[in-house]
C-alpha cells in the first residue's frame, strides 16, 4: 500500500492508494535509530515482505544488505541481522542491487533484485537462487507483451 522513496539520508512515504505522498522528508536515522549508520543513508534499494507481523524490511547498499523489522509499534522495531554481503552470504553474484521487488503470496516469497545489466530470483523460503540473467530474456520470457514488442520495434 506504500512506497518509500530514498535519497541521501532522507526518504518520503507514498500512499499509492490515496495517491499521495504522507509525508515530508523524514530522516532515517531519526525515525529508526536503531539501523546501523551504513544504512541510514544513500540506500539503493529497499523491500518489505508485509505478509508477517510485524513486516520484515531488507535495506540495500552496494553489496550490503540488512534484515530489519518495522511498525508503527515500536517495542517490535529492531534489526534481526547484522549487515551481510549478497554475494557471500547469499550466493548471489550481482557488482549491486539497484532495484528489489517482493512477490509475497501464501507459500512463496520470491525477491527479485536487478542491477544495471542483471537480475536475480531468489526463493526466500528455500534459501536458493531461482533464476539468473539478463533483463531481457527475464522480460521476454515473461511477458508475451513485450516480447510482441520487442520483435515490432526490432
Amino acid at each position: 500500500r506504500h512506497v518509500y522513496f530514498f535519497k541521501d539520508k532522507y526518504f518520503v512515504k507514498y500512499d499509492m492508494i490515496r495517491k499521495k505522498y504522507t509525508n515530508d522528508e523524514v530522516i532515517i536515522s531519526r525515525e529508526w535509530p536503531q539501523i546501523p549508520y551504513i544504512f541510514t543513508n544513500n540506500l539503493t534499494a529497499a523491500v518489505c515482505r508485509n505478509r508477517e507481523s510485524p513486516s520484515k524490511t531488507w535495506l540495500f547498499k552496494g553489496t550490503s544488505y540488512i534484515e530489519i523489522s518495522l511498525s508503527k509499534n515500536l517495542d517490535s522495531d529492531r534489526v534481526i541481522s547484522s549487515p551481510k554481503n549478497i554475494n557471500i552470504d547469499l550466493g548471489i553474484k550481482l557488482s549491486q542491487i539497484d532495484t528489489a521487488l517482493i512477490e509475497s503470496t501464501p507459500g512463496i516469497d520470491h525477491l527479485y533484485l536487478f542491477n544495471k545489466h542483471l537480475h536475480i530470483k531468489y526463493d526466500l523460503n528455500r534459501d536458493i537462487i531461482i533464476t539468473q540473467g539478463n533483463h531481457n530474456k527475464m522480460l521476454l520470457n515473461n511477458n508475451r507483451d513485450i516480447w510482441d514488442l520487442h520483435n515490432f520495434i526490432n
